[in-house]
């Protein structure tokens, strides 16, 4: 369940669903949710979302950070740090004799506490009360990011779209890609063909999207990659809650990547094909091994802070995903 809705909610973002295309939707359910149970109850039911499964991922959440928490990848003690009021508020008193001359103030001086304005008092009491774990949240808006998380989680579940029009025909656009929105559907076109990598056999099989899937009447993919949640077989076989992902997220998140300079390309586990030269696939094995790196370091030392080299190496990676064409093939 926690999947699927990930999946809807990511592709209601990119463009899928026009109900709240431009707001976070989780974020948005809980501002209606404060405002009282009709609020909440209107809210679901205008926007077509299942209270019960926003219920679901809120609860999923919760696990998230606790299991986040005990592995270490969470510290939630805060620092001892100086707020803006106590930066504010703390003085030292220096008493001044009657024939002008100064006396001596004890050492380290004497800290008092003064009145002044409450702005700055608001603001750090606000900071109080956000959970520590949204600071280690902050690149949750990031649909880039979050598809990369979704295909380190389920890789392999990955297919490929044997046939994709980058081209979408309409007046006054014609021969540009369609980069807004995460499928084309409605048109008189066939559904593309999809294969995935059978793991009992080793080589390629024919895979269609489920009937269920809000992704199965899609005609157009902007890239030539998807990352599905799981595969059944009953006539067919299907895969469900699928959403497009990009050769960046995929070789830098996905499997074992081998880099063929003499072919100009990047394979993946033998199988996906990406052209590239032989120095951005070089570069991806670099980062994916500092990335490894660094995820070894936080697992055997919890305790451990960031550091430069950390936030450089991920600073790096979100370059990357940001900096790739939305309809990349």
């Amino acid at each position: 369940m926690f999947v699927d809705m990930i999946i809807f909610l990511l592709d209601l973002l990119l463009g899928l669903s026009k109900a709240i295309v431009d707001s976070d939707v989780a974020n948005a359910w809980r501002e209606a949710k404060n405002n009282g149970k009709n609020f909440e109850k209107d809210f679901c039911r205008d926007n077509f979302l299942s209270m019960k499964g926003l219920y679901g991922i809120a609860e999923q959440r919760t696990q998230f950070v606790k299991l986040l928490r005990e592995a270490g990848f969470l510290n939630e003690q805060r620092k001892k740090t100086t707020t803006t009021k106590q930066k504010k508020k703390v003085a030292t008193v220096e008493k001044t004799g009657s024939n002008g001359g100064e006396i001596p103030k004890p050492r380290g001086g004497v800290p008092v506490f003064v009145n002044e304005d409450n702005e700055d008092d608001e603001e750090d009491e606000d900071e109080e009360k956000k959970p520590v774990w949204e600071s280690a949240n902050r690149h949750a808006k990031n649909v880039r990011l979050l598809k990369a998380c979704l295909v380190a989680g389920l890789y392999p579940n990955v297919s490929r779209v044997e046939s994709v029009n980058m081209n979408v025909q309409s007046s006054g656009n014609r021969g540009r890609s369609n980069t807004t929105s995460n499928i084309v559907s409605g048109s008189s076109q066939p559904p593309p063909k999809l294969k995935y990598l059978a793991e009992d056999t080793g080589k390629e099989a024919p895979i269609q999207i489920h009937p269920s899937s809000i992704n199965a009447k899609a005609k157009q993919f902007p890239t030539r990659w998807l990352v599905y949640h799981e595969r059944v077989q009953t006539a067919s076989i299907f895969m469900r809650d699928c959403t497009s992902v990009t050769p960046y997220q995929l070789l830098l998140f996905g499997g074992k990547i081998d880099v063929q300079h003499s072919a100009g390309t990047i394979r993946m586990d033998g199988w996906a094909t990406f052209e590239a030269n032989a120095r951005i696939g070089v570069l991806l094995k670099e980062i994916r091994a500092a990335l490894d790196g660094l995820l070894r370091e936080k697992i055997e030392n919890p305790e451990a802070e960031e550091n430069a080299r950390g936030e450089t190496i991920v600073t790096t990676i979100l370059q990357l995903l940001n900096s790739e064409a939305a309809s990349s093939l």
